[in-house]
């Protein structure tokens, strides 16, 4: 919950229209469990590589050309989100993805758009 009230929350919730939210807050409370998103994590993940897999056969098959870089940037602002951040990459390195932390520098190496 703390999350929601941060200022770069997701998810603004206020006045009165909140309270029509209050059924889906205790569904998104509940899949923050753990072991829920962990299995959701996990589940993900895989949908991403078959994805993946697929994209690749098609731009096989079809001859596609086009710009690509293998991998995903995400970007964080501090170091206190890159700690709450520690719990999805070690879930990233249990499921064999393989990962990087860099600093600002090589991020604009690797994406300078």
């Amino acid at each position: 919950m703390q999350h929601l009230l941060s200022r770069d929350a997701p998810v603004r919730l206020g006045g009165l229209g909140a309270l029509r939210q209050l059924p889906w807050l205790l569904r998104w409370w509940r899949a923050c469990k753990p072991q829920v998103h962990t299995a959701n994590r996990t589940a993900m993940q895989r949908l991403a590589q078959l994805s993946q897999a697929r994209l690749h056969e098609l731009t096989t098959q079809l001859a596609l050309d086009y710009e690509q870089a293998s991998g995903c940037l995400a970007l964080l602002r501090t170091e206190r989100e890159l700690k709450e951040c520690a719990g999805g990459l070690t879930l990233l390195e249990e499921l064999g993805v393989a990962h990087r932390v860099t600093d600002a520098a090589a991020c604009r190496a690797i994406e300078p758009g």
